[in-house]
């Protein structure tokens, strides 16, 4: 929007004769202000803002009404219009340094991807071991000599953190901060899956979620977040070991269309089946990185008693 369209937009919420659509696109925008505090300018920039913003509009003003600030209409009128005329000026330097600072930070994080069946090994510059799962996009920050921080855009990592505890490692996976100072713990955070889990192998971590006070969490402890009821549950599960991420591929208590996700994503296989009592059923099965396509759908039909089918573009699972 032009700085002349904003200011016509604030003078008529001003006068009371903005419809309901520009209150609220008013309204917001005061909003978006008030939450991005750590772009608002010091006081004395603002103050230098408002001064030179004022003496333009003296200059423009009468001589009357330039040399007495008498309480008349005019005037108020005048001091509405530098009220005005700030926040139109305060807004348009906000944004100006929001619009830096996200280029600023998008420079300072290098990203990662890796393709359906890939796995990747990053070994950092402070001898932290990150397993890359496939189907993942991560972005790690360049300087970890200042700031250690990981996010997982979409996908799942397992973790071998170096101990610093002048520098503690945090991981973002969209709702949630993992936050530790030196263990081997696995995030699953799949943007197309309605869940998100934490699983720790070893150590602490303590995983907060939407600002919410963290839950710490030790060896053999899950966190996992349900993103569409916006709840967190933490269990332990005595099955996670050394290997649960590392070199092992876990489906715990998976659904089918879960199942379908995570064996595409990670070993490139596409499974479907017209079974309704299947899309039902709940699978669990501890399988390794290193199995070919053939031996994951080898296991998984062994240990839940199922036929699997080769179609043209997918691979049918049947009882």
């Amino acid at each position: 929007m032009k700085s002349e369209e904003n200011k016509e937009l604030l003078r008529r919420y001003l006068a009371g004769k903005s419809n309901a659509e520009e209150r609220a696109l008013v309204e917001r925008w005061y909003q978006h202000l008030q939450n991005e505090k750590s772009a608002t300018m010091g006081q004395q920039q603002e103050q230098q803002l408002k001064d030179e913003i004022w003496q333009q509009l003296r200059s423009k003003m009468p001589a009357p009404e330039r040399n007495t600030k008498a309480f008349s209409a005019s005037w108020w009128r005048a001091a509405a219009a530098v009220f005005l005329v700030t926040c139109v000026g305060i807004f348009f330097y906000m944004r100006g340094k929001l619009s830096q600072a996200g280029r600023s930070a998008e420079r300072q994080m290098v990203s990662v991807v890796t393709r359906a069946g890939e796995r990747r090994i990053v070994v950092l510059r402070d001898s932290s071991i990150l397993s890359i799962k496939g189907g993942s996009s991560i972005r790690i920050n360049r300087d970890l000599a200042n700031s250690r921080i990981v996010e997982i855009i979409d996908g799942e990592v397992f973790f071998e953190i170096k101990q610093d505890p002048s520098k503690p490692f945090v991981v973002k996976s969209g709702p949630l901060q993992t936050r530790v100072l030196g263990t081997s713990f696995n995030i699953r955070a799949y943007d197309a899956l309605s869940q998100f889990a934490v699983s720790v192998t070893s150590g602490k971590v303590q995983v907060s979620a939407n600002g919410m006070q963290g839950e710490v969490l030790g060896k053999n402890r899950q966190l996992v977040y349900d993103r569409e009821k916006r709840q967190v549950a933490v269990v332990t599960n005595e099955a996670i070991g050394n290997n649960w991420g590392k070199d092992l591929f876990v489906l715990d208590n998976a659904s089918f269309d879960e199942v379908a996700l995570l064996l595409n994503k990670n070993y490139g296989i596409h499974i479907n089946t017209t079974d309704d009592h299947l899309r039902t059923k709940r699978f669990t099965a501890t399988l390794k990185n290193t199995m070919s396509a053939t031996e994951v759908l080898e296991v998984l039909a062994a240990v839940h008693k199922l036929k699997v089918k080769k179609r043209r573009d997918y691979i049918e699972i049947y009882k």
